[in-house]
Order: structure tokens, then C-alpha cells, then sequence
């Protein structure tokens, strides 16, 4: 068959199935598969696209895995210029214990912020992260601060991002002095949970153990 789509029809044609192929695997929640035909169309913003559309779905199931394989067909430099991509980057060395990854990424994340200012959304993520790496480093004051003003931001929708946010200022609470602050923030926000938001109640509640 793809002997004869080849013979048959003209690569602009071609790479037109796949563009449709691709807008009706999306809007199936075929997401792996509507980013393998954006990039079999040579549509690499198009790919970007619906990764930046899907992503949080995937971080709120835990799905960084996904997320790390999505990713793997965009090539670098596009990467580093989307600040969506870069985030989803920030996470998933996060997510995988490789922190050494993530300052220079933070760096880079910082430099787009100069050129062009993003939205409060993007900003409260990037909040968030500079929140955790400054808790790891001993900076517990300016991790409090910055998950602060993350998670003022953050659309509720976030909500395993809110976790990590909540995590990391109740620890530098915690490493503060300031103990029972910390677990009833925890213990009220565990409340406030939906039954369903799994991945983000495991998050508060190994930070209260």
C-alpha cells in the first residue's frame, strides 16, 4: 500500500493525508499517532501543537513516559524556542531524578521570558520549578516565595503541578521551623482533592509522611 500511495499521488498530496490523518486522530484522543502523522507531513509545528495541547492531561495521569516519547520527534531546536516544550523538558528530567538537566534549562527558559513575556500560566510552571530547584539547594526562604507566586498563578486545572508546588512550600515551611503550618496546609489541601486526582494525592500525602 504504501508502494502504490507513492506511485499514485504527488508528495504534496501525500503529506495532505497525513495533515488529515492527523486532525482526525486528535480529535479521536489518538494523540501519539495525530503527532506521527503532523511529523510524516513534515509539520514539526504542527506536532508541537498538539503536544502543547495534550500535555497537561498527560502530567495530571502521571504520563511523563508520554510525554519523554512525544517529544522525542521534535527536533532540539524547536524545543528550546517553545516555552511549552521546554517545560515539558523541566518536568520530565524532574520527573526522572535527573536534576543536574535542570538548571540549564531553567537558563533557558529565562532567556525566551527576556524576548518575549509568556502568559501567567507558563510563568506560574516556571515559578514552580525555580521553587523546587531553590528548596534542593538549600534555599528554602526563596523556594517559599517562588511556589508562592507559582501556585497564585497556576489554572486549577494544573493540578499535579499545584501538588508539586504545595509539596515543596510545605517542605521549606517544614525545614523553617514552622511544622504544624506545614502538615495543615498539606492536610487541607489533601481535602480539596477530587477522589480522582490520584497522582497529585500521593504527592501531599508522601510530603506529610
Amino acid at each position: 500500500l504504501n508502494k502504490r500511495l507513492q506511485y499514485d499521488y504527488s508528495p504534496e498530496t501525500i503529506a495532505a493525508l497525513h495533515e488529515r490523518a492527523s486532525l482526525w486522530l486528535e480529535s479521536q484522543g489518538l494523540i501519539e499517532e495525530a503527532i506521527y502523522h503532523a511529523l510524516k507531513a513534515e509539520d514539526i509545528v504542527g506536532a508541537a501543537q498538539i503536544i502543547e495541547r495534550h500535555r497537561m492531561a498527560e502530567m495530571n495521569a502521571d504520563r511523563w513516559y508520554h510525554l519523554e516519547t512525544w517529544l522525542n520527534g521534535i527536533p532540539q531546536p524547536i524545543r528550546q524556542q517553545r516555552l511549552p516544550l521546554l517545560l515539558c523538558q523541566l518536568w520530565i528530567a524532574y520527573n526522572g531524578y535527573r536534576l543536574t538537566e535542570i538548571p540549564g534549562l531553567i537558563e533557558q527558559a529565562e532567556r525566551l521570558r527576556r524576548d518575549s513575556p509568556f502568559g501567567p500560566n507558563l510563568l506560574a510552571e516556571l515559578n514552580i520549578l525555580n521553587g523546587i530547584i531553590d528548596f534542593w539547594q538549600g534555599q528554602c526562604d526563596r523556594s517559599l516565595e517562588y511556589s508562592e507566586i507559582g501556585l497564585e498563578q497556576l489554572p486549577a486545572e494544573a493540578y499535579v503541578i499545584r501538588a508539586e508546588g504545595e509539596l515543596h512550600a510545605c517542605l521549606a515551611l517544614y525545614t523553617l521551623g514552622q511544622e504544624q503550618a506545614a502538615t495543615q496546609r498539606l492536610n487541607s489541601e489533601l481535602r480539596q482533592l477530587d477522589a480522582n486526582q490520584v497522582a497529585a494525592r500521593l504527592r501531599l500525602v508522601g510530603s506529610l509522611m
